[in-house]
């Protein structure tokens, strides 16, 4: 599979580790305490310059924390500062550029400065608030009630905001998909908890029997979601997890000829292997400290040091790259 030699990046930058709510599973261990500096802004465009400079067809950038909406430069800025590196690169379509946000600090004056610089803004929401006020809030305050309100705000705008929800208990699984039939969100991704950060602490992962029953209510809400889309054919429900292993499942995703590798750089600028927009336990880290720059990434990507490179060269690297590595290549 993969044979064409077209390929995207797809590269998450974790601003800071500042938060105003501290989620008992974040995987970035984020609050409002002890936190470190923001991530440099000149850091970002050096990283979009590295890769942009490889010909890639397409390239997809979420800015991430922490919470990005509180970090100081703002994230207005760290957007302009993309999409005037990529202008460099007239063959480099940006696919995608958003915020990944808890809610609490966007109102209409935000949203509206946001989209100004082409920033596409997605909420965090864990289901009701039952569920999602006991692991992302702070004692006495809702984030609930913050987090739905942002994403009614960005609905009234016309806007079709995405959601990332995480499902720490299996029993939860179905409450939220309800929650979310019955208040009319349509495009969901709803992540396991996985063994990092904070989550480490919350339960032993060596233990199974979580994943054998999260995967048996998974199933039991893609079955509910197919019997809403049946019903309501006018008003679909998109559950990114659930579609994709269903692809998996019929073939459909090897279809797909565009190879998109994904990338974190953290607060620090180093950059980590990603799979898939997932953070992974098993990652690698990629870079130390240091200025990022093409030479860097070729040594990542596994090409010669000097001479011309074409894209043919960096898809047949990647292709490599991914085929040694543990981790699928992940379809457009």
């Amino acid at each position: 599979m993969f044979e064409s030699d077209t390929f995207g990046f797809m590269l998450v930058f974790d601003l800071s580790t500042r938060c105003n709510l501290e989620c008992v599973y974040c995987n970035a261990d984020a609050g409002p305490l002890g936190f470190r500096p923001v991530l440099d802004p000149e850091v970002v465009e050096k990283w979009v310059e590295a890769f942009g400079s490889f010909g890639p067809s397409l390239v997809s950038i979420q800015l991430h924390g922490g919470e990005p909406l509180i970090v100081d430069p703002p994230v207005e800025l760290y957007a302009a500062i993309v999409r005037n590196t990529l202008a460099r690169f007239p063959k480099t379509r940006l696919d995608y550029l958003g915020v990944q946000s808890n809610g609490s600090a966007l109102d209409e004056r935000r949203a509206s400065s946001l989209e100004a610089v082409g920033l596409q803004i997605d909420i965090s929401i864990d289901g009701p608030a039952s569920i999602h006020d006991r692991r992302r809030s702070l004692p006495g305050r809702s984030n609930h009630r913050e987090a739905v309100r942002a994403h009614h705000l960005l609905r009234a705008r016309g806007k079709n905001p995405g959601v990332i929800a995480v499902a720490a208990d299996p029993q939860d699984v179905i409450p939220a998909v309800e929650f979310f039939l019955e208040d009319g969100f349509r495009d969901i991704r709803m992540n396991v908890m996985r063994p990092e950060g904070r989550a480490q602490r919350l339960r032993q992962w060596d233990d199974l029997t979580f994943m054998r029953a999260m995967a048996w209510e998974y199933f039991r809400a893609a079955k509910l979601i197919a019997d809403h889309n049946k019903g309501r054919p006018d008003a679909p429900f998109f559950e990114y997890n659930l579609t994709s292993l269903m692809r998996i499942l019929t073939g459909e995703s090897h279809r797909s000829e565009m190879m998109y590798w994904s990338f974190l750089i953290d607060d620090r600028g180093r950059l980590w292997s990603h799979p898939c927009g997932f953070y992974a336990a098993e990652g690698l880290r990629l870079t130390d400290d240091g200025t990022p720059s093409r030479d860097s990434l070729r040594q990542v990507l596994g090409l010669e040091a000097a001479g011309s490179i074409s894209p043919a060269d960096v898809a047949a690297a990647i292709r490599q790259r991914l085929a040694q590595s543990s981790y699928g290549a992940c379809p457009d």
